[in-house]
């Protein structure tokens, strides 16, 4: 498309601003998306389940409760930014698509 699409300079500029999204998107995705494979496995073995360990007969909570934490995450966190972005969007300081793109980008890490 860039190359053999006879595209103008903004239109080359807003195919690149696409481009560079799409790989942010998938970073964002693949870490997301870790929550169930990776991340399990990391906090079987180096996180201290000994929280209501004494109902359970190994003495540890079961791992799968963490399967919960992203859901949460998301739910109760959605609303406080929307809230944010309203707020700021009535003082004219509603940040960027691009700019919201990297805080969650951020947010990953």
């Amino acid at each position: 498309m860039l190359l053999f699409g006879k595209l103008t300079t903004p239109e080359k500029k807003s195919v690149a601003v696409i481009a560079i999204f799409f790989v942010c998107a998938a970073v964002f995705w693949a870490g997301y998306e870790q929550a169930g494979s990776t991340l399990n496995l990391f906090a079987r073995d180096h996180t201290d389940r000994s929280f209501l360990g004494s109902w359970f007969a190994s003495g540890q909570h079961p791992v799968s409760w963490y399967q919960i934490a992203q859901a949460v995450f998301v739910l109760g966190l959605a609303p406080v930014f929307a809230w944010i972005w309203i707020s700021l969007g009535r003082r004219g300081r509603d940040p960027s698509a691009g700019a919201k793109f990297g805080l969650g980008l951020l947010q990953l890490v």
